[in-house]
């Protein structure tokens, strides 16, 4: 929901409807998709856009429309709670939508979906608890807990009223089967939906490993994009290394040595979380490199400690 009123307000703060269009990314093309399945349009335009979100993101087309499905009920649910205007879905269809990624106007051809009554939400406490031992059960970290699962805490104590303490205390004092996970995943997805918070990287790792189920793939995308931004915020400058090496063999090569392990970690969390190959392929390539390099720096100040001795 935060994407669409994203992209509206980047509409609206441009000079002039001549001039509405945002930037050309893959949350806004799966945004502007969401808004034309919306508006009923699941043509050419919706096709394209649905497209390039697959090929910035690196998933399948596949992956991309169950995203989309999923999405839709949380549209409409937005339209009808009014945190959105159908106008502004029919503006940016027509708008910024078709400028920033050369596709055709949405057409609409139906009318938006209304419902004179919701199916019933599922226990928000329940769900905290599904978060919590899933991210207990299959830990994506050390600690044992994300921030999915803090942030359904967030949600479940605004549903029903209580404190964070509360809820997150009887979150954690619930415990599930391991028997039936299919069924279980598939609640964690029902969730998701209810409170528009992604299923948790213990639930992508519990799929990875026992059968993905629709819906888990906006958890994936989700870890998996927070995995490469810190894989990447640690990634180091080679040269310098290097350079480091060269100068202070000893303490530059523990310090290389903890780098790999930690950026080690970061590509196997992302096997683990069976990231798509535009997640993980270049950055591997990347660590490779710098495995290298570092290796043959420590080969080359070795076999200089032996010609002239300790020079540090």
């Amino acid at each position: 929901m935060s994407l669409i009123l994203s992209l509206l307000a980047a509409a609206i703060a441009l000079p002039s409807a001549a001039a509405a269009q945002v930037d050309p990314t893959a949350e806004n093309a799966i945004t502007c998709a969401s808004i034309y399945c919306y508006l009923g349009d699941r043509g050419p335009a919706y096709e394209r856009l649905a497209a390039k979100n697959a090929e910035l993101t690196g998933r399948s087309l596949e992956a991309v429309k169950t995203d989309l499905d999923e999405r839709d009920p949380r549209l409409r649910a937005g339209i009808a709670d009014g945190r959105l205007q159908d106008a502004d879905m029919v503006r940016l269809g027509a708008g910024a939508c078709p400028q920033t990624f050369g596709v055709a106007p949405a057409s609409r051809s139906a009318a938006p979906v209304a419902t004179s009554s919701q199916p019933a939400r599922p226990d928000p406490v329940r769900c905290a608890g599904i978060y919590r031992w899933l991210d207990s059960k299959y830990p994506p970290t050390s600690w044992g807990t994300t921030w999915a699962g803090d942030e359904m805490v967030r949600r479940a104590a605004r549903a029903t009223g209580l404190d964070y303490d509360t809820v997150n205390n009887r979150a954690r004092s619930l415990s599930f089967a391991t028997s039936e996970m299919g069924p279980l995943l598939d609640q964690a997805v029902e969730c998701q939906q209810a409170y528009d918070s992604e299923v948790p990287p213990g639930a992508v790792i519990a799929a990875t490993q026992h059968g993905d189920r629709p819906g888990i793939e906006r958890g994936r995308t989700s870890w998996c994009r927070a995995l490469a931004s810190d894989f990447d915020r640690g990634f180091p400058d080679v040269a310098s290394v290097e350079r480091a090496i060269a100068r202070h063999p000893p303490s530059a090569s523990e310090q290389a040595l903890e780098t790999m392990k930690s950026l080690q970690w970061y590509l196997d969390s992302m096997g683990k979380a069976g990231c798509p190959s535009g997640f993980w392929e270049e950055r591997m390539a990347a660590f490779e490199q710098f495995s290298t390099r570092a290796t043959n720096a420590v080969r080359q100040a070795k076999q200089r400690a032996q010609n002239e001795g300790k020079w540090w």
